[in-house]
């Protein structure tokens, strides 16, 4: 009915952002394995993490639409 489009449609998108961050998580995993990535990530990874996540929501809105922030977000959490 009128709530299975919407439905379907936002679980394709978390599904896709999933399949993305599964895909560049093993591409990363594997060139941190091959060379020394933690020097390279290090500054990014201590913003991301000293950054509260509802100001990273926020900013993710402020540069994208509504409709793609679900998987933007999935994307980052995973």
């Amino acid at each position: 009915g009128e709530i299975l489009s919407p439905l379907l449609s936002s679980l394709y998108r978390v599904f896709i952002a999933i399949l993305i961050s599964v895909i560049l998580g093993t591409l990363f995993s594997m060139l941190s394995y091959k060379f020394n990535l933690r020097d390279f990530f290090s500054p990014l990874m201590s913003i991301l993490k000293s950054t509260p996540v509802v100001s990273l929501v926020l900013i993710i809105l402020f540069f994208s639409n509504s409709q793609s922030l679900s998987s933007i977000v999935v994307i980052l959490i995973i």
